[in-house]
């Protein structure tokens, strides 16, 4: 009865001893240069004892095969899980281990460390940690990889390596070497130049987009009159045009035509249109229908409807409607806008004296043509300022009372002063600016020229600063809107 239950309770605890003498082995694998080895693999060894390296061994009660490799591959970011390693504390007799080898997906050597596996699950992250990668490209591998160009030694221009990180190949260019500018070669490629010659006499060949999508076009070559190309000589060489003689055609008699023998002549069909000549009758046609009609077989062409003349000028444009057969059914000639629709400008003479308020320095009324619009206004003014204290300037603008498509009613606006200069120094204005937005047909606007003291005391000077006549001018020119 006692060895029953003992055989019950083995029963009952097999799955938990079996779980506790497997160790689930996980790790992320790191080299000394701080790279994870990605798209790597691992191998794990079986290591006997020193004072036992002949066994046998036992595990879980069985034989164990000392010669198994647990191996499997690392992803994308180095690390590897779950790979299931039996236990060296359920291995007999003890002191057994397990050589963990890690190898790079570079084309460099693998690095591997003796651990003791043990317990439900291990990380071996912190137990290795491989020395950085050194690709040597001076005597490269077959397939030379590394994950970065800062692993790669000893390479010159026209060296190249497949670069794992990037998963494209990286060559070392000439350009700056040393050191090497590395290039990426993505794969692909594209035409730098392309060239065809020509078959003189019979073609010639030009080509175009000869550096990106080349294009071949043949042109026959002319001949002379009469003249076929062939070997016209009796002896055998290259080809070329040249006329036949009676003599390469030979004297034998006709015995057929058109596939039948006997007497040389003509039957219906043997000829097409191309091969008659002479007139046609009128009586050999039929009569005409449609757009086109007949009277003694002359064709006559259905009117339009549209009335002959010319269309367009240098002041209109010319509008045409053409139906599925080609023909004008209509024509129309539009005013074509040459230039400014609208002006005006205004000399400004007099001295005004300018204030920490707006003060109005001249006004321009314009009205928009019926047609043309939308309209841009173009704004120009020229003021010369003369400085009566100490001030940093006066500021001008331009304002409407109506706003443009774009809600605005100021516009072209600029400042200017003498602050360093002493009382009596002048300056000018006279900036050029456009609307932002537009204006439409048949409005009328008033556009005012207003000045401001920023600060200090500042006037309008009546005259010109060089020679005589008006110093101050204001205009204002409507255009159509591109």
């Amino acid at each position: 009865m006692r060895y029953l239950r003992r055989l019950v309770l083995l029963f009952l605890l097999s799955p938990f001893l079996a779980q506790a003498q497997t160790t689930s082995v996980s790790g992320t694998i790191t080299d000394a240069g701080a790279q994870s080895w990605n798209y790597g693999s691992y191998s794990f060894f079986f290591v006997p004892s020193p004072v036992n390296p002949q066994g046998p061994y036992r595990w879980q009660g069985a034989p164990f095969n000392v010669n198994q490799v647990i191996s499997g591959s690392l992803d994308a970011t180095g690390s590897f899980a779950s790979a299931l390693v039996p236990s060296n504390t359920s291995i007999t007799p003890s002191g057994s281990g397990w050589r963990a080898q890690f190898c790079p997906a570079a084309t460099t050597a693998c690095s591997s460390v003796v651990l003791t596996i043990s317990g439900a699950s291990q990380s071996v992250t912190s137990s290795i940690t491989p020395p950085a990668i050194v690709l040597n490209l001076g005597n490269p591998p077959p397939g030379a990889a590394a994950y970065t160009d800062s692993e790669v030694q000893g390479a010159k221009p026209g060296s190249f390596y497949y670069n794992i990180n990037g998963n494209t190949l990286h060559m070392c260019s000439i350009i700056g070497f040393p050191p090497c500018t590395w290039l990426s070669i993505s794969g692909g490629g594209s035409v730098t130049s392309f060239s065809a010659g020509s078959l003189s006499p019979l073609f010639t060949i030009s080509v175009t987009n000869p550096t990106t999508t080349p294009a071949l076009s043949f042109v026959l070559s002319n001949a002379a009159a009469n003249t076929v190309f062939g070997r016209c000589a009796g002896t055998t060489g290259a080809p070329s045009f040249c006329t036949l003689t009676t003599a390469q055609l030979g004297n034998a008699p006709v015995t057929s035509v058109f596939g039948r023998t006997g007497a040389v002549v003509s039957a219906t069909n043997d000829y097409s249109f191309s091969q008659i000549s002479g007139t046609l009758l009128g009586s050999q046609f039929g009569p005409l229908t449609g757009d086109v009609t007949t009277s003694a077989y002359a064709a006559t062409l259905a009117n339009s409807g549209v009335t002959a003349g010319s269309c367009g000028s240098a002041t209109t444009s010319c509008a045409l409607a053409i139906d599925a057969k080609g023909r004008i059914t209509s024509k129309t000639d539009t005013a074509v806008d040459t230039g400014i629709l609208a002006f005006c400008n205004n000399t400004i003479t007099n001295a005004t004296d300018l204030t920490g308020s707006a003060v109005t320095i001249a006004t321009c009324a314009v009205t928009t043509p019926s047609s043309g619009c939308p309209c841009r206004a173009q704004f120009s003014y020229s003021t010369s300022i003369v400085k009566i204290s100490a001030g940093d300037g006066v500021s001008e603008w331009v304002s409407s009372n109506v706003a443009d498509s774009l809600t605005n009613t100021v516009f072209a606006s600029s400042s200017a002063g003498e602050s360093n200069a002493s009382n009596g120094g002048t300056a000018e204005v006279g900036p050029s600016a456009w609307s932002f937005g537009t204006f439409s047909n048949s409005t009328m606007i008033t556009f005012t020229l207003k000045a401001q003291n920023l600060n200090g005391h500042y006037t309008l000077n009546s005259t010109p600063q060089v020679g005589t006549g008006p110093s101050m001018s204001f205009q204002v020119a409507m255009v159509p809107s591109i």
